[in-house]
């Protein structure tokens, strides 16, 4: 089955690159478009998030049975994406209300920055893990050769079936 899991675990980065710039973009000639681009970026930094945690949840049948170092990666690596989650709507709620104040908008702006570098973290926290997941422990990797590599002939020094690779 495709999982669509690899392609949405990339947008929550593609979307912070994006709201890091249009925090940039006041002290640039392009001011006009920072609220614009900040408001879309967190907007879609959220939805982003919530789909790849959904789909990664989805996914999450794939790690089978597994042994408990693997599941102890995997069980952060979900917290850490819950972690995410929930930090992504509180960037989206300090952006609104830090527009919307009337009183006490530099607690927003403060919550709202604070939140902002914890995304940084969390991101950065939950992707390490999920590279973990694949490329140390291949969590959810199938091998493509399976058929092929068992109908190769065995290696006449070593005794074991032969390479692929010269």
């Amino acid at each position: 089955m495709f999982q669509i899991h690899p392609i949405l675990s990339g947008v929550p980065a593609s979307f912070l690159f994006l709201l890091i710039v249009s925090e940039i973009l006041p002290f640039t000639r392009f001011q006009l478009f920072a609220d614009a681009v900040r408001a879309t970026a967190v907007i879609s930094l959220a939805v982003g998030t919530a789909l790849a945690f959904i789909s990664g949840y989805q996914a999450s049948y794939l790690a089978g049975d597994i042994l408990p170092p693997v599941n102890e990666v995997l069980s952060q690596h979900h917290t850490f994406g819950k972690l995410l989650l929930i930090n992504s709507l509180l960037l989206l709620t300090a952006l609104v209300l830090r527009k919307v104040a009337t009183r006490g908008e530099i607690w927003m702006q403060r919550l709202y920055y604070i939140s902002l570098v914890l995304e940084v973290i969390l991101l950065f926290c939950t992707g390490r893990l999920g590279g973990a997941l694949v490329f140390e422990h291949a969590v959810g990797v199938v091998a493509p050769c399976a058929r092929e590599c068992s109908a190769m002939p065995a290696s006449p020094l070593s005794g074991t079936r032969a390479s692929r690779d010269p």
